[in-house]
């Protein structure tokens, strides 16, 4: 883009478009001999928009709608409610999220300590009740000191603990009822006796649109993952703004500009006249 755009302004400066010159020239000609470079300079705002929208998310400038306190849909009903349409978020979310919390044990096996089960739970110690460290799988146990956080904690996406709340939830608010430990709904109803595990049959599946697999496509909801199908017909309305409107336009608007400071037109209506002179002659 910069190189085009220094094109552009070479030839409006002292290139073929400078003809339209000086200060007293009217604004039409200046309008011809500034145009392509003024317009090209809007396609590429509107060209790199989406992906400075993808990098101001990298960074942390730009959240997405997940498990933070800026665009929270933590426990929703709806994957993605109303308030993440001005996330950074490009695709409408599908897969549920919830925020993991200390489930209190002794055995030191179990496979969660934190539950609901996520697909990528943020490396963290953990105070057990009867005073021992846990270590998730694959923790750098050698890398101390260690962040510990009691039993209870709630956790931002980022790892760091937050009071929770929830935004004050009652029952009446949530389908299953609210969690009066978090202030979040329920994703299941637990007034019904039933096992753990069991419980986590009732969690939808990663991709709802797959069978079941234990492996790949469990029972889960995950804050980390927003659709496992990113494609156009799943995107958000951000994401129709960013991905189709204001790139297709982008390179639409740098094909005029190119196409302008190139006289394209003027050549075209020659080209004509020159055929039918030749048709003419014939």
């Amino acid at each position: 883009m910069l190189f085009v755009g220094a094109m552009l302004l070479r030839s409006a400066v002292s290139g073929q478009r400078c003809w339209m010159h000086g200060p007293d020239s009217p604004s039409p000609h200046r309008a011809k001999r500034y145009g392509p470079f003024l317009l090209q300079q809007l396609a590429a705002c509107l060209v790199i928009a989406d992906p400075l929208r993808h990098v101001l998310f990298d960074v942390g400038l730009w959240a997405g709608c997940s498990n933070n306190p800026t665009y929270a849909r933590i426990n929703s009903t709806d994957a993605f409610p109303s308030g993440c349409y001005d996330s950074s978020y490009q695709y409408r979310c599908t897969v549920p999220c919830c925020v993991p919390t200390w489930k209190a044990t002794r055995n030191a096996t179990t496979e969660y300590a934190w539950s609901p089960p996520q697909s990528q739970l943020p490396q963290l110690a953990t105070l057990r009740p009867d005073g021992t460290i846990y270590l998730p799988s694959g923790y750098a146990a050698a890398q101390q000191p260690w962040e510990v956080f009691k039993p209870g904690a709630l956790l931002w996406e980022s790892g760091l603990a937050h009071a929770g709340g929830g935004g004050g939830l009652s029952d009446a608010d949530c389908e299953h009822g609210a969690n009066s430990a978090t202030g979040y709904c329920f994703l299941v109803d637990e007034a019904t006796p039933m096992s753990y595990a069991d419980r986590l049959k009732l969690l939808p599946l990663k991709d709802a649109a797959k069978p079941f697999d234990a492996e790949t496509n469990p029972h889960e909801c995950n804050c980390n993952q927003c659709s496992p199908s990113e494609t156009m017909s799943h995107l958000a309305p951000l994401g129709i703004l960013f991905t189709l409107v204001f790139t297709y336009t982008g390179f639409l608007l740098l094909a005029m500009a190119v196409a302008w400071n190139a006289n394209i037109a003027q050549k075209l209506r020659g080209m004509r006249a020159k055929w039918q002179a030749l048709r003419g002659r014939v």
